[in-house]
């Protein structure tokens, strides 16, 4: 783009926040490329736990054990740092959901203006940090195996 289109704002970028030409030429293009987005997301989580829960189900059709003999003796200490984990992370998770409401009301009430929005963009670091977390957590609490090697 020259300088002299991205001073002048067409009639189709009416109350589209300037920042966003780059990306997006209309508010409609941005909510077409969120929603895509959102799709394609809701389809690779719904392949991914399909295909984990469908090779569960096939190695118990198969009759393989899925809990070896001699888990009892170590299922108390995974449980009680399997709920302390998960436990911490959903509080986590419920003060963000908190926090995120929060800064939705103060958005409908016109609180962050286009230069001002360090709180939004805090608020988004600490989500994707709890997020980073169970990035983590989840291999280690559902996909290693908690069985001796012999």
């Amino acid at each position: 783009m020259s300088d002299s289109q991205t001073t002048t704002l067409s009639p189709a970028h009416h109350h589209h926040d300037p920042s966003l030409l780059v990306q997006f030429d209309t508010p409609y293009q941005q909510k077409d490329a969120s929603q895509f987005g959102m799709w394609v997301f809701l389809i690779t989580e719904i392949m991914f736990f399909g295909g984990l829960f469908g090779f569960n189900y096939d190695r118990a059709e198969k009759g393989e054990k899925l809990i070896p003999a001699d888990v009892a003796t170590q299922t108390s200490i995974f449980f009680a740092l399997y709920f302390a984990m998960t436990g911490m992370h959903a509080l986590h998770m419920i003060i963000g959901v908190g926090i995120l409401i929060f800064l939705i009301y103060r958005a409908s009430h016109g609180a962050y203006p286009p230069h001002h929005y360090t709180m939004v963009e805090n608020f988004g670091l600490y989500w994707h940090f709890v997020d980073i977390i169970w990035i983590f957590l989840f291999p280690l609490l559902y996909l290693v195996s908690r069985s001796p090697v012999h």
